[in-house]
């Protein structure tokens, strides 16, 4: 029984019995009136515990009412700001792929279309059509670009009117925003294109065959520029490429391998020059490598589209195979990479681990 319930009965059981005192102690009837009061008292007593009954069982359920709104619309907010990161997240590098449009419509059908409006709904999926027009395309024109990010503001407008927070992306907000992420946005790109380099060449250095392992990839300043350097495990030797961000406008990009000139003397024979920068080079430096430049990033985008129309190929898939061709093709006085490293004292062990 409910406690409320018990609480009114036992009120009701207390006023009888205070009904009974007061008439015997006090002697406030007669004997042949009690049956009567007795009767109205009861009757009283029960009506009353009705009509409290009523009131509380009511009160009750308009608070449970209540408790179940507020958990609902903690949820509710919490799914539709859960499906908004993921839409800024998917849109960070301002592409959207088909593995992260596909995630986007299983999130929308599992967790926002039973906290929305029917017509909501079909305003959500007209919108997520939108930028379904352009997943997959890396390359996007600036009227997809413009598309998509409409999409995704008219998406948190139709968000914002579900849980009546009042707030909209207004047309004055939007230009706004839109001149901000124009500004911002080919610096996303070369952050992120510097990422994917890296990647990929550290996905080709572990599946290609090779005499010799690497470390990890990563990206350091020489000589004022930036370049690209992997070690060679148990060795001196780095594998370089750059410059990819470039100070000076007449230099040639390159691979070559890296060996600090003076405490490494054991190369001497094979320095690419004695003395200059090339000095800390091998013989044998590739130049002219299609890289692109990430200290400008306004013209990534076009020269990365050109190295790519060139190649018929990613720029990154196009670098990452130069650099392994390079790798097996290296040779100096009839001795490939390998071969010099053992002569130098740094010789292979029986299994070379993978970086």
């Amino acid at each position: 029984m409910n406690p409320r319930t018990i609480k009114s009965l036992s009120f009701a059981l207390l006023g009888l019995l205070l009904f009974f005192a007061v008439v015997i102690l006090f002697k406030i009837y007669r004997d042949k009136d009690v049956p009567a009061q007795f009767t109205g008292a009861l009757l009283g007593a029960i009506v009353t515990a009705a009509i409290t009954m009523t009131l509380l069982h009511g009160q009750s359920q308009a608070e449970e009412a209540k408790e179940r709104n507020v958990r609902v619309f903690e949820e509710k907010t919490k799914r539709y700001n859960d499906f908004l990161a993921k839409i800024w997240t998917v849109w960070e590098d301002r592409h959207v792929t088909l593995e992260e449009l596909k995630d986007l419509m299983e999130t929308f059908s599992r967790d926002i279309i039973i906290y929305t409006k029917r017509e909501s709904t079909d305003l959500l999926l007209d919108h997520l059509s939108v930028i379904a027009k352009y997943s997959g395309d890396e390359a996007l024109t600036e009227a997809g670009r413009t598309s998509v990010r409409k999409a995704i503001y008219d998406i948190i407008n139709v968000l914002a009117g579900e849980l009546n927070l009042g707030g909209q992306l207004c047309g004055d907000i939007q230009k706004k925003l839109n001149g901000l992420d124009d500004k911002i946005r080919p610096y996303i790109l070369a952050k992120q294109a510097k990422q994917d380099l890296m990647d990929e060449v550290s996905r080709i250095l572990r599946t290609a065959e090779l005499d010799v392992s690497f470390g990890t990839p990563k990206f350091e300043a020489w000589l004022g520029d930036e370049y690209l350097w992997i070690q060679i495990e148990r060795s001196p030797v780095y594998l370089a490429l750059g410059p990819v961000s470039i100070k000076d406008p007449d230099s040639n990009p390159f691979i070559g391998f890296y060996v600090e000139f003076f405490g490494n003397r054991q190369f001497q024979e094979e320095r690419a020059a004695l003395r200059g920068w090339a000095k800390d080079f091998l013989n044998e430096i590739k130049f002219g490598v299609p890289v692109v430049d990430f200290n400008k990033p306004d013209t990534f985008e076009t020269r990365r589209a050109e190295i790519e129309r060139t190649a018929d190929r990613k720029w990154t898939t196009q670098i990452a195979e130069m650099m392994i061709e390079y790798v097996k093709n290296w040779q100096s006085n009839g001795r490939n990479i390998r071969m010099l490293l053992d002569e130098c004292g740094y010789p292979a062990t029986e299994e070379q681990p993978k970086p």
